[in-house]
């Protein structure tokens, strides 16, 4: 499981995949501590990739959680981020590490 904590508007790469491994992502839980609504993206940035790919976009009310499950793959290489636009957001990203060579073909 990996955290992330807003302090404010920003942005941060929670997670390179490393060498001979993948990761599935499977869920993205996140909780808003502050007392105004705020948007929490998770984007992936792929391995030779000049623009990354919006994953998810959830405005998460204040003093709520929300969640998202579903899943997709990172290659070796690959960056998720975790973007918020004010503080009190925090999110938690969960899923799996398969070591080994990768079965799934890079983007392209």
């Amino acid at each position: 499981m990996i955290q992330f904590e807003s302090t404010g508007a920003m942005s941060s790469g929670v997670w390179t995949q490393p060498a001979a491994s993948i990761a599935l992502v499977k869920s993205l839980h996140m909780v808003n501590y502050d007392t105004t609504a705020h948007i929490l993206q998770m984007t992936v940035k792929a391995v030779g990739m000049a623009n990354g790919f919006l994953m998810q976009s959830v405005s998460v009310p204040p003093s709520t959680h929300q969640e998202w499950n579903g899943w997709f793959v990172l290659n070796p290489g690959d960056t998720m981020y975790l973007h918020a636009d004010g503080p009190g957001l925090v999110g938690w990203v969960s899923g799996a590490i398969l070591m080994g060579d990768p079965p799934f073909p890079a983007v392209k």
